[in-house]
């Protein structure tokens, strides 16, 4: 079910608002609650939240506000519900 309802939505890079948010956090652009179209981290963290390894619901944030940079290392955005951790990264490409 819960894939059945990301597969309606386009994959685009649509980033300029998150990325504007974390900029600019005292200026924050809501993000619409009907978006016609997703973005790579978007889908993940969805999917990380259906799955409770993320909890938006104590967050700022939600899924759509996430940005590549959140899934690495460096990441201090994911919203990790207690008990969940990230091990090390691993390179796959040069």
């Amino acid at each position: 079910r819960f894939m059945r309802q990301c597969a309606h939505l386009p994959y685009a890079h649509d980033y300029w608002r998150p990325l504007h948010n974390r900029l600019f956090p005292h200026l924050r652009l809501s993000t619409p609650v009907a978006r016609n179209v997703r973005f790579c981290t978007d889908l993940v963290a969805d999917t990380l939240s259906h799955l409770g390894v993320l909890d938006f619901e104590q967050s700022l944030d939600t899924p759509a506000d996430i940005l590549p940079v959140d899934f690495t290392q460096a990441g201090e955005h994911l919203p990790l519900r207690r008990g969940f951790a990230f091990g090390e990264e691993i390179k796959i490409a040069h």
